[in-house]
């Protein structure tokens, strides 16, 4: 259950919202906790909105669930161990507004600190069933933002955006991990998309995106003389180039068919440790809403 009052305040050229957010979370030991958050954002519009740097002090509880977790990754274990993310308080500052009719942009910068943060680490302990688990920590998050986005009417639409991450996590909360890392997150995301819409009749999509390197923590387990052995290797997963193309032509507003290209590059990745990729392949279709 979560409650967010707040007030609000605003003059010519700025304004602001200060408040708290109130959260009550049960855990799975049938024990409550209150927790509170800051809540306050302020902007200021220097120039007519081509100018409006803007600050902000915020926090709240993420929730995590078997669907938040499985539309991320698909290849989770049965029964994974599941926990809520506190997002503890995050301070941001940044820039955005309009360099003309049809450009805007926005620069974003960020420094938080995490409860319970979500990894996804391989686990091969079962010897039929292999996959994914949970494995949760505490980290301290710095996060650069920048996006730029071209619009001309409604035909065509163009935006560039990325994002760096960069994660440290004590390394008193690992055990048994002799270098702890994000798991599979990458520091480098990069994405270049255009959208081209012919008088809503035609609408094509392309996207090239960039996912920096990653680290892949593994476990298995193996039977010795009358013991069981476990051993854990770490993986650097490469940085992936893609892109997507999809065709989509609306013959009514009930009825439609696509057309969607995926990996152009024609190449072989590992989004997920050991867990390739499809080359390029295709999916043609049809539409019908009732």
């Amino acid at each position: 259950i979560g409650l967010t009052p707040y007030i609000t305040a605003s003059g010519d050229k700025w304004s602001t919202r200060i408040g708290v957010g109130i959260s009550i979370e049960g855990n799975q030991n049938n024990k409550s906790r209150f927790l509170f958050y800051p809540n306050i954002d302020f902007n200021y519009n220097v120039v007519e909105n081509i100018i409006v740097p803007y600050a902000g002090f915020t926090g709240k509880l993420k929730k995590n669930s078997l669907k938040t977790l499985t539309d991320e990754n698909p290849f989770l274990v049965p029964n994974p161990s599941m926990k809520n993310t506190n997002e503890k308080w995050e301070m941001h500052v940044g820039l955005r507004g309009s360099i003309s009719k049809t450009l805007a942009y926005n620069a974003r910068t960020s420094y938080g600190k995490v409860q319970d943060l979500y990894f996804f680490v391989n686990d091969n302990s079962d010897l039929v069933i292999n996959g994914f688990n949970v494995l949760y920590d505490d980290a301290t998050i710095w996060n650069i933002h920048g996006e730029l986005q071209f619009q001309s009417a409604e035909k065509i639409k163009i935006m560039a955006k990325g994002d760096y991450n960069s994660y440290v996590i004590p390394y008193e909360k690992i055990a048994g991990m002799l270098e702890p890392k994000p798991w599979h997150r990458p520091s480098l995301q990069l994405t270049f998309s255009a959208n081209y819409n012919l008088k809503n009749k035609i609408v094509v999509n392309a996207d090239v995106f960039v996912v920096g390197k990653r680290f892949a923590y593994s476990t298995a387990q193996g039977q010795g003389l009358n013991v069981t052995i476990t051993s854990t290797s770490i993986n650097e997963l490469k940085t992936i180039v893609d892109a997507n193309l999809s065709l989509e032509y609306r013959y009514s507003k009930k009825l439609s068919g696509f057309l969607n290209f995926n990996n152009l590059g024609f190449k072989r990745y590992e989004i997920w440790n050991n867990y390739p990729s499809y080359k390029f392949n295709f999916l043609a279709g049809i539409t019908i809403t009732f």
